[in-house]
């Protein structure tokens, strides 16, 4: 048996084992998409780029061909520290968060039994609210 799943996927895959004596269960990661994986390897450089001209920022500038830093550096290196572990913290949620799909896949004997791809779930939810919010207007007006 085959489960793929992130979060708590040990807890999962211990309590299958313990249901189902004598199963195997296998946790893997399913990839996300590639536009997903892509923008994830920019994450870091980026993170490095605002780290970079907050530290380096006044000699950063002139080589850029700036005669003086723009406003809102003055207020980034104004507080440093909160600017780079902001930086650092909400760069690394947004790379985990590129990085998981959340989806999983339920095998038995080589045979796929259930999958669930919340992405397509979400889209599937989206198409819906929007077309009853639109069958609301219509009927009861702006």
């Amino acid at each position: 048996m085959l489960f793929v799943c992130r979060g708590t996927a040990v807890t999962m895959k211990n309590m299958l084992e313990i249901a189902f004596p004598g199963t195997e269960v296998i946790l893997s990661n399913y990839p996300p998409s590639l536009p997903k994986r892509l923008l994830s390897k920019l994450v870091p450089v980026a993170q490095i780029g605002v780290i970079g001209v907050v530290v380096a920022g006044e000699q950063i500038f002139p080589m850029l061909g700036f005669a003086a830093p723009p406003p809102w550096y003055f207020n980034l290196r104004a507080n440093k520290f909160g600017t780079v572990a902001s930086t650092w913290l909400l760069g690394n949620a947004l790379q985990s968060f590129l990085q998981s799909s959340g989806a999983f896949e339920i095998y038995f004997n080589g045979e796929l039994v259930g999958a669930f791809l919340p992405s397509f779930i979400f889209l599937y939810l989206l198409v819906h609210i929007s077309l009853l919010v639109e069958l609301v207007i219509f009927l009861f007006g702006k």
